[in-house]
């Protein structure tokens, strides 16, 4: 399960956070000069609208200045002071202490736990999502190894690009990324290969490649670390 299914599962079981929410929207583009997203956007039982950051595994510290920004970010558009919620997988007793300082709300959902309200609504779709990743931990055991980087680079598609929001552009800029090694990517290589890199979906893509650790940047250039080859599968 990655983030984007993670949210499909939150949109249509609100639930799961708390009862009585109404979907608002999902994805919403704050109109300022960032590239700001929320995830998804439900309205309370008391008339609150409440912003909700999902996060696959842990909620960690930096998560805090992300949500208020866009807290702020939406008092400051819409004239109402929202609610903010993190939704991750797992938390520390030290982040709860810290939660509760800054005044965000959080909700910890565990992977198990959501098998398990899908199984309980016999939701075979949503079910399908954690039996492909537990297909790809499977084969990776029989196989033993690591498939070959070259091997790598020809499964990313569309929404599989690490998860992401992607396309033919980020699928073109992925592979690069790792056909070039220790060698890297800079904006400038992305610009002569015919690309956009101030698309949105572009800026997005790498944004989240970025948080999820899957590519990192030095000296503006990008590189495919350990964690992103190992989350390829064929």
């Amino acid at each position: 399960m990655d983030e984007n299914q993670f949210e499909d599962i939150i949109v249509k079981y609100p639930e799961m956070i708390e009862d009585g929410l109404k979907l608002m929207g999902r994805q919403i583009f704050l109109y300022d000069t960032g590239r700001n997203y929320i995830d998804i956007l439900f309205k309370d039982q008391s008339g609150y609208h409440l912003i909700i950051e999902l996060k696959i595994g842990p909620i960690i510290m930096s998560h805090i200045d992300q949500i208020k920004k866009y807290e702020k970010i939406y008092q400051s558009l819409r004239l109402v002071r929202p609610r903010i919620m993190l939704v991750g997988n797992m938390i520390t007793q030290t982040m709860i202490q810290r939660l509760k300082r800054e005044h965000v709300g959080y909700k910890v959902i565990k992977v198990s736990e959501i098998k398990v309200f899908l199984k309980k609504r016999g939701d075979f779709a949503f079910l399908r999502y954690f039996e492909q990743h537990e297909k790809h931990k499977r084969e990776k055991k029989i196989i033993g190894k690591k498939l070959p980087r070259k091997e790598r680079v020809g499964v990313l598609t569309g929404r599989n690009i690490w998860g992401s929001r992607g396309g033919t552009m980020q699928n073109r800029f992925c592979n690069f990324v790792i056909k070039s090694g220790e060698n890297g990517v800079s904006m400038e290589e992305a610009k002569n290969a015919s690309w956009n890199p101030r698309h949105y979906h572009f800026n997005e893509t790498v944004e989240r490649l970025k948080k999820r650790g899957y590519i990192t940047e030095r000296k503006s250039k990008y590189y495919v670390t350990q964690i992103g080859l190992d989350s390829i599968y064929e």
